[in-house]
């Protein structure tokens, strides 16, 4: 089955180049030339009877520009990270600008990569949409250990938590439905936090760009807030334990975060 990318640049030569490799290499390519485009015609309906194209399709990756004319690329990219949808949908973001300050700034509202417009920037590109399209399907521990190289590149910290559920009275995994409310909500309540991924039909991987005893406490009751309120939808009475890391203060790869975590729960 063919891929779905939604590729976003201004300049029209290299849009069409980029979209000619990808479409090529049998990628489903929807191709926009600027952000309002993406966002009044595409992102969100217009009407509840004429809905927008990712209303109608998932993308397995987005490839932003953040040199668009009709607005700031940043603020594009923290508009599609903030909608629910695309939470957790690689983002690589594309500039002529090598500085830190820009890079630092895609990198804090969630884009995945960063590929510079130079020789073989069509090249280097594809090599970078075919990494992360075909290994996602962005396998949690992949994602993790690409972060941590962010968190090293931007000199940060981040945390990690598993946070296990299961049926209260028998210990068994949750039916499917409410696990999936549990990770909705989740997702959809805690969206300023990186990465939400189911790991199991017991447990949820979240990385979270917090570093700070304060920061963990306030976060691990809010968690066992917002899984008590989806028992009580459910009428599923909801068993939930939560293990934290941290990088690099008590961990320094992605194995010894999981495990730290992992070691914390029974």
């Amino acid at each position: 089955m063919r891929k779905n990318i939604i590729l976003v640049e201004a300049v029209s030569p290299l849009r069409l180049r980029v979209r000619d490799v990808l479409t090529e290499n049998k990628y489903n390519v929807y191709d926009i030339s600027d952000g309002q485009q993406l966002i009044k015609a595409n992102l969100f309906r217009q009407k509840a009877s004429e809905p927008g194209l990712l209303d109608m399709i998932t993308p397995e990756l987005f490839v932003l520009s953040l040199e668009l004319e009709d607005m700031n690329g940043i603020e594009l990219l923290s508009i599609i990270k903030s909608h629910e949808k695309f939470i957790n949908i690689p983002v690589i973001v594309t500039s002529s600008h090598n500085d830190r300050d820009t890079i630092i700034a895609a990198v804090t509202k969630g884009a995945t990569d960063y590929v510079l417009k130079r020789d073989n920037f069509v090249q280097t590109l594809f090599d970078k949409i075919v990494k992360l399209v075909e290994r996602s399907q962005n396998t949690f521990e992949a994602v993790l250990k690409r972060e941590i190289e962010w968190v090293r590149f931007g000199k940060r910290e981040l945390s990690f938590a598993i946070v296990k559920v299961q049926d209260k009275e028998s210990g068994a995994p949750l039916n499917k439905k409410t696990l999936e409310e549990i990770t909705k909500t989740l997702a959809k309540q805690m969206r300023h936090y990186d990465w939400i991924f189911p790991l199991s039909n017991k447990k949820l991987g979240l990385i979270l760009p917090i570093t700070t005893l304060k920061d963990v406490v306030i976060l691990r009751d809010r968690l066992f807030i917002l899984i008590d309120d989806c028992s009580k939808r459910t009428g599923v009475a909801v068993e939930s334990q939560i293990g934290f890391s941290h990088f690099p203060v008590n961990a320094k790869t992605a194995k010894e975060l999981i495990a730290l975590a992992e070691e914390q729960i029974t």
